[in-house]
């Protein structure tokens, strides 16, 4: 992946499989919701996996604010992603709404359940939504 996959690498092999893949969950504070969506929960190594993020308020509108997207790995470090095919993290990252982008899993990562987690802070509050996905 995009994100120091050395480092990925060795952490999985030395970690094991855990948690449960596939569905997305949002965390939300009481008037911010996040979602991550994917169009499968079992990307396939080296290519590109598109994925979403998407902010909305209790009204379903969407709000502006800065994203973080993390992959966190079976052992529970989180890994900063990304932007595109640059070395410019999603970090604290300025978006309206919805957030388009791309990950690759390196194929370390076969068949460990990892989880993409989107974090956002707006003016509505901080909110997390997570998806996880296992790579083959």
């Amino acid at each position: 992946m995009r994100y120091r996959a050395a480092l990925l690498g060795l952490v999985l092999l030395a970690a094991g499989c855990g948690g449960s893949g596939g569905k997305s969950t949002s965390a939300a504070a009481p008037s911010l919701k996040v979602l991550v969506k994917g169009p499968t929960a079992h990307p396939r190594a080296n290519a590109k996996w598109p994925y979403s993020v998407t902010a909305s308020d209790s009204n379903g509108e969407r709000v502006s604010g800065k994203l973080t997207v993390q992959i966190v790995d079976p052992i529970g470090n989180a890994h900063t992603v990304t932007y595109d095919n640059t070395k410019k993290p999603v970090k604290d990252f300025p978006f309206h709404g919805t957030f388009h982008d791309y990950l690759q899993f390196p194929k370390q990562a076969l068949g460990f359940t990892l989880t993409v987690k989107a974090t956002v802070k707006s003016t509505e509050g901080t909110a997390v939504g997570k998806l996880g996905v296992k790579p083959k």
